[in-house]
């Protein structure tokens, strides 16, 4: 004949399942609070840098590029391109 567990193990094993339970429910809001304030901070991070570079977009350049430091820095390839579309060198002059 199978034992029978007693009233208190019983109610013991009730509450001890009701907090199990509780916890896991706890860890899961904890986990779904923490994944939406990264994404938040994520989305602030993303629009900050999106109006950071459109700031950059209007704002004049402080420093004047000319062609030669353009030429120098690419190499020279752009200046043979330069060279070849320019008409000076398309009239062979």
């Amino acid at each position: 004949m199978p034992r029978r567990r007693s009233l208190i193990a019983q109610m013991y094993g009730a509450r001890h399942k009701a907090k199990l339970q509780r916890q896991k429910l706890e860890d899961q809001a904890s986990r779904a609070w923490a994944e939406e304030e990264r994404k938040a901070s994520a989305q602030a991070a993303r629009e900050a840098a999106q109006q950071r570079r459109e700031e950059e977009r209007a704002a004049p350049s402080s420093a004047p590029v000319s062609v030669t430091a353009v030429c120098s820095d690419a190499g020279s390839r752009i200046a043979r391109l330069a060279a070849a579309a320019s008409p000076v060198a398309a009239a062979g002059i």
